[in-house]
């Protein structure tokens, strides 16, 4: 994954907490091996983030934390100063300190146990076992070694977990989100400052507008980007695609322009999928300061350089990329970018559970699918394909079924816990079964006419209950538009996961795609741990997500990733 920008920084800050919460809990349905590489025996995700240097945190570049220490003494205490900005800065690195503790402990979810034991094959005759040699040592009973790591584990949940988890939400609770930078909430473990991080010479946002005619950014940074994407490729054993996320315009869709233009040389098999921000608010309120400071015609040339710089921007992604996705954040002083980014990443984060889940979970997880040609399906007789998991290029296969239509949007579910259950069920086949089953043989007579599935697919501003976070795309209404592939990925919410079986879940998504929509193709998943159940004790990286939103115990994230000429209205208005 590479982040360009400080708004792509947002999400994808939210992004790698999630993603890290999903592939590393003891019942993970996610694969770690996709998104995550290994680092001082712990799970760090694989990424590349570019923004300036003043936002990398001195903190990130030092993430060690001591391993002889067992246990904690005691919470972080804070220093209380008279200067506003350095208590923010001092309360903060207590947040990661604390996060830090949890996250490489040798308890820790995210830590991987290392393999003492190294030896060749028992069916060749020169089999070596090492622990053998060198001199005998007695050996602890192996029941006694299980029961003594079984307490210090519970000593370190008591006396260690509770009180920094304690500490963690307090601080969420005092602590302004709008206030925060994307280096304050990307949580440990993070890999090697010098693995992940590429600083802009750049030191603020006034010098970096002067290069706005620089599209293809100059040959220093450029290269710095491209050598350290190199030698992240080098720890991968098979690369099988490659997302960016990047803002829209300017130097940062310039060097995602040049990354892409690499990567059809490097890896020409690689999947490409490039999602691009626009913050629409915080683009017109510099537009409406510059018309104040300057007058109408510098404002309008800024306005200019920004269409066209986002025309170029889109023009070199399409071409170079297998699939583009626009975003929108609209932030607001209602919404800040804390709260808007972490609503699209954890959109994305659904979005994307087809390639990442690991597979070995069926009741856990499940994968429908129509139209599209894919390995490993199991047996169905359900109407649709039925597979485990997806390799990248075949969920980009699903996103693309023809090279002309790469351009994506979106979606997410607005629709409350007490409607969304009942809006997936109705005019579905389960519903029509209860139906007849409880009018017996007049059943035909005194039901209500059919009502198709697939309701829910719509704008909430046409009655149905999805909310667009790309930027918008003129008429609202889906079922005008021709679908060229349909994909909805739901994770249930924890009150309601008991009502319904995955399969049926599953079910509900594949019927209301196929039958009031009828997609080229179309693609189902669902898994069976909701996004509460995912953030709940989920150390530094989920210990934020309840103070998020007010109903985050209640509901589900359904998200929907579209390719239909809906979204090419979005062209009108680069």
């Amino acid at each position: 994954h590479v982040s360009l920008g400080p708004s792509a920084n947002a999400i994808t800050a939210h992004l790698l907490n999630l993603q890290g919460l999903a592939a590393t809990d003891a019942e993970s349905t996610c694969n770690p091996n996709i998104t995550h590489t290994v680092a001082n025996e712990t799970y760090v995700p694989r990424v590349l983030i570019v923004d300036q240097a003043s936002r990398f945190s001195t903190f990130h570049q030092s993430p060690q934390v001591d391993e002889s220490v067992a246990t904690w003494n005691g919470p972080v205490h804070v220093q209380e100063q008279e200067d506003d900005v350095q208590v923010d800065k001092s309360k903060t690195a207590a947040l990661q300190e604390a996060a830090s503790a949890l996250a490489y402990s040798s308890y820790s979810r995210y830590h991987v146990s290392s393999n003492p034991s190294v030896f060749t094959s028992a069916s060749n005759g020169r089999h070596v076992n090492w622990n053998d040699l060198g001199e005998e040592e007695d050996e602890e009973d192996p029941a006694e070694l299980a029961r003594r790591q079984e307490r210090a584990k519970q000593k370190w949940q008591l006396y260690t977990r509770q009180p920094l988890e304690e500490q963690l939400d307090s601080f969420w609770k005092d602590t302004p989100h709008n206030s925060l930078s994307w280096m304050d909430y990307w949580m440990p473990p993070h890999p090697p400052y010098h693995h992940y991080a590429v600083p802009l010479a750049f030191s603020n946002d006034s010098l970096m507008q002067q290069h706005w005619d620089t599209y293809h950014m100059g040959t220093t940074t450029a290269e710095d980007l491209l050598e350290t994407f190199r030698k992240l490729l080098e720890t991968c054993d098979s690369v099988q695609g490659v997302t960016i996320l990047s803002q829209g315009h300017g130097i940062y869709a310039g060097l995602t322009s040049a990354l892409l233009q690499d990567l059809e040389q490097e890896c020409r098999t690689a999947g490409r999928l490039v999602m691009n921000v626009t913050d629409n608010t915080d683009a017109s309120d510099k537009e409406n300061d510059s018309s104040k400071e300057q007058g109408w015609q510098p404002a309008h040339a800024i306005r200019v350089r920004r269409q066209l710089q986002s025309g170029l921007a889109l023009f070199d992604f399409s071409s170079r990329a297998h699939a583009v996705l626009p975003l929108s954040l609209n932030t607001s002083k209602e919404s800040s970018l804390f709260a808007a980014s972490a609503q699209v990443a954890l959109a994305l984060e659904t979005a994307t559970l087809a390639y990442r889940l690991n597979g070995s979970n069926s009741r856990q997880s499940r994968i429908g699918l129509n139209g599209c040609f894919y390995s490993g399906v199991g047996p169905s007789d359900e109407g649709h394909g039925i597979a485990s998991s997806l390799s990248f290029g075949e969920y980009l296969a699903c996103l693309q079924p023809s090279p002309q239509y790469s351009l994506l949007e979106l979606e997410i579910m607005s629709a409350s816990d007490n409607t969304w259950n009942q809006t997936l069920f109705q005019g579905t086949s389960l519903e029509r079964q209860q139906m007849l089953q409880r009018g017996g043989r007049d059943a035909n007579v005194t039901r209500p006419r059919d009502v198709l599935p697939g309701a829910w697919l719509d704008s909430n501003l046409n009655n149905g209950c999805m909310t667009s976070l790309s930027p918008e795309t003129g008429s609202t209404s889906r079922s005008i538009h021709h679908q060229f592939a349909l994909t909805s990925s739901l994770r249930p919410s924890k009150t309601n996961i008991p009502t319904f079986s995955t399969s049926q879940y599953l079910a509900f998504l594949m019927e209301g795609m196929a039958f009031r929509y009828r997609p080229e193709v179309s693609m189902g998943t669902v898994v069976g741990e909701s996004a509460s159940t995912l953030t709940s004790g989920g150390y530094g990286a989920g210990s934020y997500w309840k103070h998020l939103f007010s109903e985050g115990d209640k509901s589900p994230v359904l998200s929907v990733l579209s390719n239909s000429t809906r979204s090419y209205g979005y062209l009108t208005s680069v």
